[in-house]
């Protein structure tokens, strides 16, 4: 799948959670706080290391039935700014 290559999996990183690579951030972190209200561009400008594509990559690895931690429901795209 697309972007899925941007998560990492690391024991010596967030105790083995996966996260955005090269940022340190846990996918799980940026799907709350999308779910929490925050919208994607705001997320983009606290947070400059994370890209549009790291961010559709946390949304993709959480609804990929594939995945470890793939439970939260398909969240909507289109707000992701490009």
């Amino acid at each position: 799948m697309a972007f899925l290559h941007r998560i990492t999996l690391d024991p010596a990183t967030c105790q083995g959670a996966p996260v955005i690579q090269g940022t340190g951030y846990p996918v799980a972190l940026i799907v709350d706080l999308l779910r929490s209200g925050i919208t994607p561009a705001e997320l983009l400008t606290d947070c400059p290391t994370l890209t549009r594509e790291d961010l559709i990559a946390a949304l993709l690895y959480t609804t990929n039935p594939t995945t470890r931690s793939g439970s939260s429901p398909r969240e909507n795209l289109s707000g992701i700014p490009r």
